[in-house]
């Protein structure tokens, strides 16, 4: 009773008066802890059962596996799954969805997978653990094909499987897939409890669809008009957004800390600089709501991307204590403005908070070489070097055919190169006749004019992109990109002109938000 009401304390007192204790009742403690967040306690209270001689159930297993995965107690977790092969209770249903969700949970993905391998006949708790699980790691490829391999042998999906798989979906904007079991949830009779059906649209870049699904519910609440906001935050419709947000006081709907973050991310994306500064002002005035260093952060990058530097940095200097994220928002800022002087001096309050800020030392980098102050370049990446830090090397994802295709930056070992080169080729020359010319300030490193023509052409948005049109020729549908990093400037501008060149829609998804191309013009105005 005291543990299902979270008062552990007073549960503990009781399991304390006990003179002799079972598994049952130490189960129960290990449960309540489990439950409660307090995985240290539980691992505690197994380790002093296994003292006094009481052996564990199944059920003291599978709550204690789970505590070492949420606590990332590697050492304990393996012990105690040797324990339970041991005693005989590995081949119990609650074990065997406890072990793969505790490897995942220690992002030892193979380990989970060769656990779930040896399960004789895994039910839809122990599938939707391992699916979820892979999504959470960034294996959304993989979650999908255990998704379809679990409905081989019949394994009905509840509402939890369907609502990962929809999220692993909708982070890799796998938009056909995505529809497929958003009907499967229609038709399962899952889908009136999924407020994920309108997140996936939001992701895969339909705000119209989102919206469709939005109107669907009866009943709307807080999370919902969130989860819309943000989606059309994120494709850059920031006035649906406030009109949306401006609706919350007809509906009675009190807005919370999230509404006003994501509406902040919406002027953002937007450069909408009066309303942001308005809704910051009355998250400000609201004394039930605390305002976080997200907000700041928002509201900061908003400014600095409509080039209200000095105001941007004015709001920075007002938090005490100084935050590092803050300043590297304005550092960014800085970046988008070609501002070195500035960027210099804000690196340098980023090292003093941070003194092995790498990150900042690869943006310097990028600027002076945009500048062509290459003795600058070189001593940055000997700074760099130092710290160890790695570039996150570009990658772009592109669906076609029912196939995720993964595209790295200057990576010629596709086995469709021949064909993919021949097309890039092809919307170069035809995108040159309209205007582009290379950008070559996007290119930071000190090489030939031949060389850094190819390290432009080669981004792997454009690879991927071309791709889509080798296997899509004909065909009028969208062309959907997802990416690890902010597109550049020189993209930017080259798929403008793809998409007036071939007449069809682009959709990219990058770091930042989402940019929706089409007859020359991008959604967001230029400003991401």
């Amino acid at each position: 009773m005291y543990a299902k009401s979270g008062n552990m304390e007073d549960a503990r007192l009781v399991d304390d008066r006990v003179v002799e204790e079972d598994v049952v009742l130490i189960t129960s403690l290990i449960v309540g802890n489990a439950r409660n967040g307090r995985d240290a306690d539980a691992v505690c209270a197994f380790r002093d059962m296994m003292s006094k001689g009481i052996g564990a159930n199944g059920y003291t297993f599978a709550s204690t596996l789970i505590s070492c995965g949420c606590r990332s107690n590697v050492a304990a977790g393996k012990s105690i799954h040797a324990l339970t092969v041991k005693s005989g209770f590995v081949s119990f249903v609650e074990p065997q969805t406890s072990l793969p969700t505790m490897y995942l949970k220690f992002g030892m993905v193979d380990d989970s997978v060769e656990v779930f391998a040896c399960l004789d006949d895994p039910n839809v708790v122990t599938w939707t653990s391992l699916i979820n699980g892979m999504a959470q790691n960034g294996r959304e490829v993989t979650a999908i094909s255990y998704f379809q391999e679990m409905l081989r042998p019949s394994v009905n999906p509840n509402s939890h499987t369907l609502s990962s798989i929809i999220q692993a979906c909708s982070s890799m904007a796998m938009l056909e897939i995505g529809i497929q079991i958003h009907g499967l949830s229609v038709k399962s009779g899952w889908s009136r409890n999924l407020y994920i059906d309108a997140d996936l649209y939001g992701k895969c870049g339909i705000a119209e669809m989102a919206r469709s699904v939005f109107d669907e519910f009866k009943v709307k609440d807080v999370v919902s008009i969130n989860s819309m906001i943000h989606c059309y935050a994120i494709n850059g419709l920031g006035a649906e957004a406030l009109h949306l947000y401006g609706r919350m006081k007809q509906l009675s709907i009190d807005p919370n800390d999230v509404t006003y973050l994501n509406i902040l991310l919406a002027c953002s994306n937007t450069c909408l600089v009066e309303e942001g500064r308005r809704v910051f002002a009355e998250l400000r005035e609201r004394p039930h709501l605390v305002v976080t260093d997200d907000h700041y952060a928002c509201f900061a990058d908003l400014l600095g991307k409509s080039g209200r530097l000095e105001e941007a940095e004015a709001l920075v200097l007002e938090m005490r204590p100084e935050d590092v994220v803050l300043w590297r928002v304005l550092r960014n800022a800085c970046q988008i403005h070609d501002k070195v002087e500035m960027a210099e001096r804000i690196i340098h309050r980023v090292r003093e908070l941070v003194p092995r800020d790498g990150w900042s030392h690869v943006v310097m980098s990028n600027m002076y070489a945009s500048s062509c102050k290459w003795d600058k370049v070189i001593e940055m990446r000997s700074i760099l070097k130092e710290t160890g830090l790695k570039k996150d090397r570009a990658m772009s994802w592109v669906h076609v055919n029912q196939e995720v295709r993964t595209f790295f930056a200057s990576d010629l070992s596709h086995p469709d190169t021949p064909e993919i080169l021949v097309t890039l080729e092809e919307l170069i020359q035809r995108t040159r006749s309209l205007g582009y010319v290379p950008n070559f300030g996007y290119v930071y490193q000190h090489i030939e004019h031949k060389e850094q023509e190819e390290l432009l052409y080669y981004h792997s948005e454009k690879l991927a992109i071309a791709f889509a049109l080798c296997r899509t020729r004909g065909n009028s549908s969208s062309i959907r990109i997802l990416k690890n990093l902010r597109t550049c400037g020189d993209c930017h501008a080259w798929i403008k002109l793809v998409s007036l060149v071939i007449q069809r829609t682009i959709i990219v998804r990058d770091v930042k938000r989402y940019h929706h191309f089409l007859n020359g013009s991008c959604s967001c105005g230029d400003i991401w």
